[in-house]
Order: C-alpha cells, then sequence, then structure tokens
C-alpha cells in the first residue's frame, strides 16, 4: 500500500513539473523561427536559411539524444529509473526555485534578504552548473550502460540464435550509449567554448551623462535616430550613477528603459553585431519591439515624453529607480 502510495505520488509529481517545463518552454520553441533577426525583408535569403537549417538541426540533435536515453533506460529496473529521474528533478527544482528567487528579489517582492541575494548573484555566475550536474548524471548511466552490454556471457546449452540476438541487442545499446555521449560532450562544449566565442570582446562605451536642466534632461531625437543602442547616465542625489537606454524601435516609436532589469539586476544591455540587444548576464537577445515594456529580461520602463523633437526625461524617475544600482 505505501509503495503504491509513492508511486502515484511520484508519477503525479513528475508530472507536473514536466508540464510546467512544458509550458515555459515551449511557447518560445514555437515562436523563435519567427523571431530571426536578418536585416532583409524577405526571408529567402541566406542569413535566413542558415538559422533555419540550425534550428532545424538543433531540434533533430534533441530527438535524437531522446530517444538515445530512452532507449538506454528502458531496460533499468523501476528503482534504478526512480533514482536518475529523481536526482534530475531535484537539480530542475533546485534551478526553478532559485529563478523564482531571482525575480521576486529584482523586484523587491521580498525584503533583501543577504544569504539570498547572494546565492542569486552565485547562480547566475554560475548558471551552467545546473547543466553540468544534468550531464554528469547522464554520463554516469551512459558509461554503466556501456559496461554492463561489452560482454556477454555464453551458457551451453543455450540456442545460438538466442546469443546472436543478445548480442544484437546489446551491440544496438553500446551505440545508443555511443550517441548519447557524444550529445552530451556537444551541449558542454556548446555552453563553454562555442559560449565564450561568441560573447568574448564585449566592451561596453562609458554611458553619456546628459545635463539636468529644471529637472528634466532633454535628448534630441536627432541624437537617437540611428536605430543603435545609445548608454546614458544619471547622477543621482547620494551620488549613485543611475543608467538608462534608448533605442529607436521603428520610424514612430522609440525604447526608453533603465540599463538594468528585474531578472538580472543592474548589469546592462549590449549591442551585438549592429542590430542585437543583448542582456550582458544571460546573453538573452531582447525583442527590441518590446524595450519599453515590461517583463522578462526586458530593460526596466522609464516614463519619457517626446516633444518638439526631443525626447523628455524627468530627473525625479531616475531618482525613484536609484536602488537598483546601488
Amino acid at each position: 500500500m505505501k509503495y503504491k502510495l509513492y508511486k502515484h505520488t511520484f508519477l503525479i509529481v513528475s508530472c507536473l513539473l514536466l508540464a510546467s517545463w512544458a509550458a515555459r518552454v515551449l511557447p518560445d520553441l514555437m515562436l523563435y523561427p519567427f523571431e530571426f533577426k536578418v536585416g532583409m525583408e524577405s526571408v529567402f535569403n541566406q542569413e535566413y536559411l542558415l538559422k533555419a537549417l540550425g534550428y532545424s538541426l538543433g531540434l533533430l540533435g534533441v530527438f535524437l539524444l531522446g530517444l538515445a536515453l530512452y532507449k538506454i533506460t528502458v531496460n533499468l529496473s523501476l528503482s534504478a529509473l526512480v533514482f536518475i529521474f529523481s536526482l534530475c528533478l531535484l537539480i530542475y527544482l533546485s534551478q526553478q526555485f532559485l529563478e523564482i528567487s531571482k525575480i521576486i528579489t529584482g523586484r523587491n517582492l521580498v525584503p533583501r534578504i543577504g544569504w539570498m541575494v547572494s546565492l542569486v548573484i552565485f547562480t547566475l555566475n554560475y548558471t551552467n552548473w545546473f547543466i553540468y550536474a544534468m550531464a554528469i548524471i547522464l554520463g554516469a548511466v551512459t558509461v554503466i550502460t556501456w559496461f554492463n552490454n561489452s560482454s556477454l556471457r555464453l551458457f551451453r546449452g543455450v540456442n545460438p540464435a538466442e546469443i546472436r540476438k543478445e548480442k544484437s541487442g546489446r551491440r544496438t545499446q553500446r551505440r545508443f550509449c555511443l550517441l548519447l555521449a557524444a550529445g552530451l560532450i556537444f551541449v558542454i562544449f556548446t555552453v563553454t567554448v562555442l559560449r565564450y566565442y561568441e560573447n568574448r570582446g564585449v566592451e561596453l562605451s562609458p554611458p553619456a551623462e546628459l545635463p539636468v536642466v529644471n529637472g528634466q534632461i532633454i535628448i534630441p531625437l536627432s541624437e537617437v535616430d540611428d536605430g543603435h543602442l545609445h548608454r546614458y547616465v544619471y547622477e543621482a542625489e547620494n551620488g549613485t550613477l543611475v543608467r538608462y537606454i534608448i533605442i529607436k524601435k521603428n520610424e514612430t516609436a522609440y525604447g526608453v528603459g533603465l540599463d538594468a532589469c528585474d531578472i538580472c539586476g543592474p548589469t546592462g544591455y549590449y549591442e551585438r553585431n549592429d542590430k542585437e540587444v543583448i542582456c550582458i548576464l544571460c546573453d538573452v537577445v531582447m525583442n527590441i519591439a518590446t524595450i519599453g515594456f515590461p517583463g522578462g529580461c526586458n530593460p526596466v520602463p522609464l516614463k519619457f515624453s517626446i516633444a518638439e523633437g526631443k525626447i523628455i526625461i524627468a530627473g525625479r524617475d531616475l531618482e525613484r529607480h536609484r536602488y537598483r544600482f546601488e
């Protein structure tokens, strides 16, 4: 009775966690192909086709790795499978707990506790550790499965056809082990070497400090009409430097926000390839059309007005956000 209760509880919790993960990931997965930034009106160009090809190969790789993992674990005992799955769920729950802590801390929904802030900062700096932990667990399963299928004890009187069938099955298992091992190595290579080469050399120009006249900062539209990211800084009354950004989104709209977000804090943003706005900390590509709106990793919106060809920002609006940069 207790075993059945444990089994049903485990299945329910697992399904709920997987459903929450799917609800979080699937929208981005389905919308991502429509958000390729190619800098051209037509999708029939080399850049778009290369990105579409990479996206498709990525989905194929995920499918093959999932298939390999299924084939490797399908023959495990129930207790071993529950143990492995429980470890993976524990890692996932830890990651989600820290993600929630990061959000509520960044939005000041709870008082800032020293150990929680330190934990969030530590997690942001070592995000890949969750991936490494998962890779270690799956790598251990792969190695154990490989050695378990590397030898075949032959017993006298066993049907030769059964022996050939067993050998074929074990060869197939070893092939799936090789496939999963290659996939894990590529994942680690991607989040370390490839990410390093993609993000290396990010040098931020110092933000410009503009004068405050009658409690207002006035920026001519001609100064920010080039479609690039412009960074500015305001010195608050207590000496805190409050950074903010401006970018022209289209012919009639401008995105104005702090150089900080509710999730990653005051780490800021930079422009890559003259057309992408990137969060420095988590490397998320911003949808330029959403800059100036709250949510996600978007810059914290900043109030502004446009009059006589100028953007006007009130100093008091920057003052009330100085706590984000302290």
